[in-house]
């Protein structure tokens, strides 16, 4: 015969068994965790592209700094974004541009960032600071927030960005942290560069379209050439130089005295620096008298390159005669090393994709050409002859069974259907043969006229974690078939127990018929009786338990009102005196519930108000009210008995956990009425005064 386990035993066996389950699940979070992070990192790599994309297409200030303030808030997940527009000279109108929070607090949250903006620790290569609120003031508006130095555009502009999140709103927010820092500082960068571009064209087409205007309006336009910032060359029809503005000067070290009469080329080009094709373009289009718009790399007096934005426009009078060239050049060296800037960090990201293990590819509608990363040509297996054959090769390694589906997904982008697919599927390698799950997602990029002009996509081996996923499924059956067996011995030691139980009390009700003067016996039997009962509720409450936590839900229509007047008749025993039982409903009496688990919690909560009625007042009452709307259902059950004192209401829903000195229950009944609600999604709230009475309220919410 096979020796039956010890219940220590079987409780270690337990406690074995969650200990390994535990295991699995953190894990399994810690995978969870990592993906979400790389979600984040290239989530924010799109947020990032996207808004330098659209900034691209924008040439108004307002718009610009519009599309600035929404994206800090869109990238930075931050309740408000500021930026602080400021012209030293007054040629562009100062602007305070915001999104999020009330425009009440702006002057204050303004002057708050500027004080901020001096107390910050800025190091070369970053001018922006985190404050937390260790840092800042208790009085202050702000919780935490990113914030910029005064930074200069065009030695005129100056310029503050901040991202705020305030004390009212931070419990909803994440904080600011030294990694939000590094990015900011890398979104500010892009932003200066992007409008000092449109600074540029602002003000360089305004002065184009007045010195385009006539040769007559020349002088009248002398004194706007003098102050401009932008340097002012105004030629004869050879290029001759016959003036240039004090800006002209201040950039290129010459004066007027010494360019007089020669032409820009012969000095401030250099074999060494300036590019030939680039001067080939300048001489050509010269030639032909057009107007030219060129970058250029010149070199100063000092002998110290600079880059050169060049603006050239052709000159004629009214005849028709060519008279002058009038060019407009700027110094764009800075924005220029914003650029360089920019190539670094797209640097960074391409590491961070490496890093990943992140497969990355392009590919041009119009010219078919297609651009793939180094991780997805080894995960191809290609050689150096097989890249340009890359997409047929990827094309042909798609599984059979999923090609059809992968590739019109993908088609949806290429179409304009869909700006982006995210899809799984699996690749043979053509090589090796293995069989690889692929995460991917497919992008398209548009232009001003919302065409397709770019399709990229992100390619990621999450083959380990399927296979994972497929191990902690096996796992998961394999506690499923554990739990069974739970079940079944929860079962089988509950039906040995009751069957001598229910025995032993047809007995005691004999003994009870028989004995009837023996007094002493028969409080011995009643204190047996008494004894057998509560194992016998102790089983039931078990049995319950345990069917709630094994079993899924079971929606059936059932009529509530019936069943709690059958639960009523079914407690009348428990209770020597009469008791006042009522239910009142408000809607209909039927209802979609699971009903083993609803009997189960009406059954304890009405017992418990019979079993604890105030034995010293009369009229003891229990009042079910039943509120049944499209949405809900809420039970109301309200006595006059005991009560709970105060201190006890949060225990009570504890497993084992008896309020009553004069309880006589196992303190298991209100722990599995919470697991039940919990189960069904709903909950229970508990009022209770010792001595006046308890309502208890379960609400659930309806099938949807």
């Amino acid at each position: 015969m096979k020796e039956e386990l010890s219940y220590d035993d079987l409780y270690a066996k337990y406690a074995d068994l969650q200990l390994r389950v535990t295991r699995f699940s953190s894990t399994e979070q810690e995978l969870i965790n990592t993906q979400d992070l790389l979600d984040q990192e290239i989530l924010l790599y799109k947020k990032l592209s996207k808004f330098n994309t659209d900034a691209l297409k924008t040439n108004s200030i307002d718009e610009f700094l519009k599309k600035v303030v929404e994206s800090i808030i869109d990238i930075f997940e931050t309740e408000i974004g500021i930026i602080h527009y400021t012209s030293k000279s007054g040629i562009f109108e100062d602007k305070l541009v915001t999104e999020g929070g009330r425009k009440s607090d702006y002057k204050k949250l303004l002057s708050e960032l500027y004080d901020l903006s001096v107390r910050g620790d800025f190091v070369q290569g970053n001018n922006i600071h985190t404050f937390n609120a260790e840092k800042i003031s208790e009085n202050s508006l702000i919780d935490s927030c990113l914030v910029s130095s005064k930074i200069e555009i065009n030695e005129d502009v100056q310029i503050l960005f901040s991202a705020v999140i305030s004390k009212s709103k931070s419990p909803i927010y994440n904080g600011l942290s030294d990694r939000h820092r590094t990015i900011f500082s890398v979104f500010t960068q892009q932003v200066i560069a992007l409008l000092s571009n449109i600074l540029i064209l602002k003000e360089n087409n305004e002065q184009m379209i007045l010195i385009e205007q006539s040769e007559i309006e020349l002088k009248k336009l002398s004194f706007i050439a003098t102050k401009t910032k932008s340097g002012v060359i105004i030629s004869d029809n050879h290029g001759r130089i016959e003036w240039v503005n004090d800006a002209f000067q201040t950039t290129t070290g010459y004066s007027l005295e010494e360019v007089k009469g020669r032409n820009p080329k012969d000095f401030l080009q250099s074999d060494k620096y300036t590019n030939r094709d680039t001067l080939q373009q300048l001489s050509d289009s010269l030639r032909r008298k057009e107007n030219v718009d060129v970058t250029i790399l010149n070199v100063a007096k000092n002998g110290k390159p600079y880059y050169n934005h060049l603006e050239i426009a052709p000159i004629f009078d009214d005849n028709g005669n060519h008279t002058n060239f009038i060019a407009i050049q700027k110094d764009i060296t800075a924005e220029e090393t914003y650029k360089n800037e920019l190539l670094k960090i797209n640097s960074r990201f391409e590491l961070i994709t490496v890093s990943s293990e992140i497969g990355i590819w392009e590919w041009n509608p119009e010219t078919g050409e297609s651009i793939y990363n180094n991780i997805l040509i080894d995960m191809l297996q290609l050689s150096n002859e097989e890249i340009n054959r890359g997409y047929e090769i990827f094309k042909e390694s798609i599984h059979p069974l999923d090609k059809e589906r992968v590739m019109s997904e993908s088609d949806l982008v290429v179409n304009g259907e869909k700006e982006i697919v995210n899809h799984e599927y699996r690749l043979i390698l053509p090589k090796t043969k293995e069989i690889r799950y692929i995460q991917a997602m497919v992008v398209s990029e548009r232009d001003q006229l919302d065409k397709v002009v770019r399709i990229m996509g992100s390619v990621k081996d999450v083959t380990q974690s399927w296979l994972f996923e497929e191990k902690l499924i096996e796992k998961n059956a394999e506690l499923q078939k554990i739990n069974g067996e739970l079940d079944q011995f929860v079962y089988s030691v509950s039906h040995d127990l009751r069957s001598p139980l229910l025995s032993i009390k047809g007995l005691l009700s004999l003994l009870d018929i028989s004995l009837k003067n023996e007094v002493l016996v028969k409080q011995y039997l009643g204190l047996i009786g008494t004894s057998v009962n509560r194992l016998d509720e102790t089983i039931i409450e078990i049995l319950d338990y345990s069917k709630n936590s094994r079993t899924d839900l079971v929606f059936d229509e059932l009529d509530l009102y019936a069943l709690i007047s059958e639960i009523d008749e079914d407690l009348l025993h428990v209770s020597e005196i009469e008791i006042d039982f009522k239910i009142d409903f408000e809607g209909p009496h039927t209802i979609l519930l699971d009903k083993f688990r609803i009997s189960t919690v009406l059954k304890n909560f009405i017992s418990n108000a019979i079993k604890y009625r105030n034995k010293n007042i009369p009229n003891p009452f229990v009042h079910v009210h039943v509120i049944n709307t499209n949405e809900s259902v809420e039970i109301i059950i309200t006595d006059n008995g005991e009560g709970i004192a105060q201190e006890n209401h949060e225990k009570v829903f504890d497993m084992f956990y008896r309020a009553s000195s004069s309880s006589f229950g196992t303190g298991i009944g209100l722990y599995i009425c919470k697991e039940i609600s919990t189960k069904m999604g709903g909950n229970i709230k508990l009022s209770s005064e010792l001595g006046i009475g308890t309502t208890i309220r379960l609400f659930l919410p309806k099938l949807k």
